[in-house]
């Protein structure tokens, strides 16, 4: 009578079932087949066919004592298809026992696979009807049923043996549905636990075994030291597979013994920069590590998130961690985004800064050629440094120093010099001027006289050079030792002629003073200034040639006034003011007659008023003296040889003789008895 029934088993997950056990209350069928399922996508097998005839139902020849030839082979049993008894008789089929490599089971990945099912579906194909198919009335044989009391299904969860247990889903929008509860110390995932963690994926995952659990890890070890962290895993040991003696619900348990194992494992190694990897199979092959970071974050890449990606540098602080380089377009080559460990990027020409987004302090006009060349002197940049404006290029300049290019002195400023604070040195000029330049000839002076023969030592073959140089060229000033004893002066030469470290076209070139030596106390600089007229000298110290100073004898600051000489001269004393006179003057400023002569200094040059000689003997001085007849006399003043009179014709009193006749006055002798003091004691 065949009427087909079926029954099917929804396990909720992925089982190794070990047998399939059912219980009927009526006979047992006399033909069923079970199928399995391996997964919701797979096709239903044949798992067993069970008949009292297989070769007629089913075409398949029966064997009292099966022999497989190979793990999944299907076969067909007709023990459990007999008439009796009629009532509790049973069905049991062994999934793996006598099938090669049950003992191996663990090893055997085809016979893994075999025993697996996620859905069970029974198929009761034909009763047994004591013959009255063969006469009976269809109603009779309506009476005839399938009754099972038992239907279990023995086996464990498939958690590849990284798991002993597997529990219901749970969560909104789950399906019904069961998971394995993989064992921490496998550190694997996954509904079944068929992958490593997502932090433990250094070697190729794969399923534990009874003599080797194959936990997912990045570096193992089997030693149990003091003070290292040990984790305890499940191990199983081989055991062969039997029928249980007596049956009992199926509790989804592992049925194989237990012991320990002690491993390390560590997490992924992403330098802290992602706590997720993947095992890599080439990379394992290659370095006998797979892990393979995934996920890298803090800006990472890389197989262990060990480097910064494109455009990132590590952070100082954290060199774990990457932040962006931001780089400059403008002013980076070929506008590159990446930069250096250090976090500097390539930058273009003239152009600095981490991120090239400025220019080097020694240039300006920031674009995307680059950075221009200030072209600064550092003797007279600022700190002697090359620095400038980024915008217009003009350099930034000592306190005394000017030009765009810090390369000339301010106006009223000379002598410039690199080991001058400010630069230039001030012009004196004995405050009559604001104008001067550097004196060469002095400065060649300070550092040793043209000519002069000097001794260089540092020659292998010690010999003479005379420093004399050509025309338009200067001698640097040396730069004396701390000690004040000797002399440095560099120079590189072997040949004859002038050394360039010598003697050079431009004082600029000079070479300055280095560390452990010292300029000379003197200041090696002094001025020639542009003086006004009334000035000369080379610090406008000195009165010119027809001025004088004001007031006379007094300092060089003092001024300096043009002689007054009331046209009788054009020279005078540049200190004093004392005036050359002509024309028979004399005086500070030929503002009277000479002595010997008498008129009038003020008169003109010739005529009657001016100046003529007294009519005096020897040059006697003389004066004009108005006389009570309204008349102006001559008078001889200071007349010698004790002479008197208005024209020093007679004796003096006390005296006698005639001058007149050419005898000289003498004193008179009258024996002390008159007195001197009075008149005509004496003819």
């Amino acid at each position: 009578f065949c009427l087909s029934y079926t029954l099917s088993f929804k396990t909720g997950t992925k089982f190794h079932v070990n047998y399939v056990y059912l219980q009927f209350r009526s006979p047992r069928p006399h033909a069923m087949v079970i199928y399995k399922r391996f997964d919701d996508q797979s096709d239903w097998t044949p798992w067993a066919y069970f008949s009292s005839n297989c070769y007629t139902y089913f075409g398949i020849p029966y064997q009292p004592v099966p022999t497989f030839s190979r793990p999944d082979e299907v076969i067909c049993q007709e023990e459990y298809s007999t008439l009796q008894p009629l009532y509790g008789g049973e069905l049991v089929f062994s999934v793996i026992n006598g099938r090669p490599n049950y003992e191996r089971f663990f090893e055997d990945a085809e016979l893994q696979r075999w025993s697996t099912a996620s859905q069970i579906r029974v198929e009761l194909k034909k009763m047994h009807t004591f013959g009255d198919e063969r006469g009976a009335e269809k109603d009779t044989l309506l009476t005839y049923y399938f009754a099972i009391d038992k239907f279990t299904v023995g086996g464990r969860c498939l958690c590849n043996g990284h798991g002993n247990e597997c529990r219901p889903s749970t969560g909104p929008g789950q399906p019904d549905r069961l998971v394995c509860v993989c064992a921490p110390s496998h550190h694997t995932a996954g509904d079944n636990c068929e992958q490593c963690a997502p932090d433990h994926r250094d070697v190729p995952w794969q399923p534990a075994t009874p003599e080797n659990p194959n936990p997912c890890r990045l570096s193992m070890q089997t030693s149990t030291q003091k003070n290292e962290r040990a984790f305890a895993v499940e191990n199983s040991r081989p055991m062969k597979w039997q029928l249980p003696s007596r049956i009992v619900r199926a509790t989804h348990q592992l049925l194989y013994t237990q012991s320990l194992l002690f491993l390390f494992c560590a997490a992924c190694k992403c330098n802290g920069n992602s706590q997720l990897c993947e095992f890599d199979s080439d990379l394992y092959d290659q370095t006998g590590s797979g892990s393979r970071c995934i996920g890298c974050g803090n800006n990472t890449e890389g197989i262990n998130c060990e480097r910064c990606k494109t455009g990132y540098f590590p952070d100082p602080a954290y060199p774990t961690v990457c932040q962006p380089c931001s780089c400059d377009p403008v002013g980076t080559v070929d506008s590159q985004e990446d930069c250096a460990t250090t976090g500097q990027c390539r930058c273009k020409p003239g152009v600095g800064g981490p991120r090239c987004d400025r220019c080097l302090e020694d240039h300006y006009g920031f674009s995307a050629g680059g950075c221009l060349p200030c072209n600064c002197s550092i003797v007279g940049g600022l700190d002697n440094r090359a620095v400038c404006d980024a915008q217009t290029g003009q350099c930034l300049c000592k306190q005394n120093v000017g030009g765009k290019q810090c390369e000339k002195c301010k106006l009223g400023h000379y002598g410039l010099m690199s080991n001058d604070p400010l630069g230039c040195k001030p012009c004196a000029c004995s405050s009559h001027s604001s104008e001067c330049e550097l004196d060469v000839a002095k400065v060649a002076e300070a550092a040793g006289k043209p000519g002069e023969i000097v001794d260089l030592a540092t020659l292998v073959d010690p010999a003479k050079v005379i420093i004399n140089c050509p025309p338009d060229y200067h001698p640097c000033f040396a730069c004396l030792q701390k000690d004040r004893q000797s002399v440095r002066i560099e120079c590189n030469g072997t040949s004859e002629g002038h050394l360039p470290c010598l003697c050079v076209k431009d004082l600029n070139q000079c070479q300055y003073c280095a560390s452990g030596w010292s300029e000379p106390q003197k200041d090696p600089r002094y001025e020639i200034c542009k003086c006004p007229p009334q000035y000369t000298g080379t610090s406008c110290e000195s009165c010119a040639f027809g001025y004088r100073r004001d007031p006379p004898d007094g300092l060089p600051t003092d001024r300096c006034v043009a002689c007054t000489c009331n046209n009788h001269s054009t020279v005078c004393h540049p200190e004093t003011g004392q005036c050359e006179c002509q024309d028979n003057t004399g005086g500070l400023f030929c503002d009277r007659c000479a002595d010997g002569y008498y008129g009038s200094a003020f008169a003109p040059i010739g005529s009657a008023d001016a100046c003529k000689p007294c009519p005096c003997p020897s040059g006697t001085k003389c004066e004009q003296v108005h006389w009570p007849d309204q008349t102006i006399k001559v008078v001889c003043t200071d007349c010698p040889d004790n002479r008197a009179g208005v024209r020093c014709e007679r004796c003096a009193e006390n005296y006698y003789g005639d001058p007149s006749k050419g005898i000289p006055c003498k004193p008179c002798d009258c024996s002390g008895n008159v007195d001197p003091r009075e008149f005509g004691n004496c003819d």
